[in-house]
């Protein structure tokens, strides 16, 4: 009889410590004080539950360099494919209206496609400083980090390489259209250009794997407005950038329509 008392209490204890570690709520096989069990076993669930639900922190800043790196990297082949061939293309006298457009476009595509790529180049430098230099505290993801302490790095550096990228392919479009050495064998260039330029389109209409935009133009936009609130948070620099930026390109607009009414209408 001792012998089957002292087995049965054994198995008893080996059963609540299993329902405890298990996050249950323990058995009670006679215990004097039940409600300590219960009281117990809740708490140990709870604990279990909470530290399911709540993300882990951790430090993500090789992770972020490692982005920013890549950006960098991508983004000076632009600058030094565009830089060379930005006056490739002179304005000839007497040349037909649609060729000296052409090339007009061609000039201003590549001083944009330039300047962008070493913006994002300059946003990406600038961010991996901030990162090797400065104590970064622990996020639950990168994108968490990015959003909360590089936004504006990481916005500028990425949409700026997807401008230049996109205008280096209109370039060489603009380029191989007006190739008068074959026209036949220019036109399929041109052909292969576009459609390299239409995967590139739709590769930046995805999804971005920051949720915050799910698409470049949403970047764009948000790039505009991480800009305005630093021009308005005092910095005169940032001012003077966006301004001349919002200038240049209602300029660019009114110079085409002044070649218009020069070249095609005689008016100017």
């Amino acid at each position: 009889f001792f012998f089957f008392s002292e087995s049965a209490m054994t198995i008893r204890r080996h059963v609540q410590l299993l329902l405890l570690f298990e996050g249950g709520a323990a058995i009670s096989f006679g215990n004097k004080h039940p409600h300590l069990t219960i009281r117990a076993s809740s708490s140990s669930c709870a604990d279990f539950k909470s530290s399911e639900m709540s993300p882990t922190l951790r430090d993500f800043k090789s992770e972020a360099s490692g982005v920013f790196g890549a950006v960098r990297l991508a983004a000076l082949f632009p600058a030094g494919a565009i830089l060379g061939s930005v006056f490739a293309m002179p304005v000839v006298a007497g040349e037909p209206f649609g060729l000296g457009i052409v090339k007009r476009l061609y000039l201003l595509l590549g001083a944009v496609s330039v300047s962008a790529s070493l913006v994002s180049v300059t946003f990406s430098t600038a961010a991996i400083n901030e990162i090797a230099f400065r104590q970064v505290e622990p996020s639950a993801s990168l994108a968490d980090l990015l959003a909360r302490d590089f936004d504006l790095f990481y916005t500028g550096s990425l949409f700026n390489f997807y401008v230049s990228t996109v205008g280096m392919l209109i370039m060489l479009l603009l380029r191989v259209s007006t190739w008068n050495g074959c026209p036949v064998f220019a036109k399929a260039a041109a052909i292969f250009v576009a459609a390299s330029l239409l995967q590139c389109i739709d590769a930046l209409t995805m999804r971005l794997e920051d949720s915050r935009q799910s698409n470049v133009l949403q970047l764009a936009w948000h790039f505009f407005v991480l800009v305005f609130r630093r021009m308005m948070s005092g910095m005169l620099i940032q001012a003077l950038a966006l301004l001349l930026g919002s200038f240049g390109t209602v300029y660019s607009a009114w110079a085409v329509y002044h070649v218009y009414l020069s070249k095609v209408k005689g008016i100017i």
